[in-house]
Formats: structure tokens, sequence, C-alpha cells
């Protein structure tokens, strides 16, 4: 028993090391595609739209640019910049979402303002 055992387990402990010591190469061009990805997007002020940058509509305010999923976004977001450029962030307590303050859907109930990211 003892004999068939041991090179059972040298065999075992081949297959382990060899597992081991064999080093995956790096997957960059999966790498470089994702820090794209991460990097391309950009988040709307107004609605809190997540969107990638270059097909997004852009404005310029006090030397920050602002990206906008569509003209009616950019158009609010120019008509009081201050409200959005420093808005703080909120819960949608249906959907989970993190959104801004300033968004216009909101509900009063039992002396608590709920923010919602839709009607």
């Amino acid at each position: 028993m003892k004999r068939s055992f041991l090179p059972f387990s040298m065999g075992i402990l081949f297959l382990i090391l060899v597992g081991c010591a064999k080093e995956e190469q790096p997957r960059t061009e999966e790498k470089i595609e994702k820090v794209e990805t991460m990097v391309m997007k950009v988040t709307d002020p107004v609605c809190d739209m997540e969107l990638k940058k270059e097909n997004a509509i852009h404005a310029e305010y006090e030397g920050k640019t602002y990206y906008f999923c569509s003209e009616h976004c950019k158009e609010q977001f120019l008509k009081d910049p201050q409200k959005y450029s420093k808005a703080e962030k909120v819960v949608d307590p249906v959907c989970g979402m993190s959104i801004s303050m300033s968004v216009e859907r909101t509900v009063e109930h039992k002396g608590e303002t709920y923010y919602f990211c839709s009607s």
C-alpha cells in the first residue's frame, strides 16, 4: 500500500508544481480596451446619465468641461450651472442609482425628500 501511495502522491505533487509554474501571459489588449472604456466614460451633471465622452455634447464652466447626453441637458445646465456643478449625490430609493440632488423628480413623504432618476 505504501509503495503505491508514494508514486501517486509524487504524481499529484508534480502536477501541482507544473500548474503553479506556468505563468499566464498578461492580456495587454484586453487591459488597454478596459482602460480606454473607463477613461472614455463621462457623466451628465443634469440627469446623471453615464455616456461615452466621444458622443457627448459639452460646455465649459469655470475652466472645467461638462458633458451632456442632449442639448436639453446642456441648456438646463447653462441656465444655472452652479446648481449642477456642485450638486450633492443621493440614491434613488427604487433603483439604487446614484443621482444628483439637483434633479427635479422629488417626492416629499413624512417630512423626508426622496429623489428619483425618472418619473
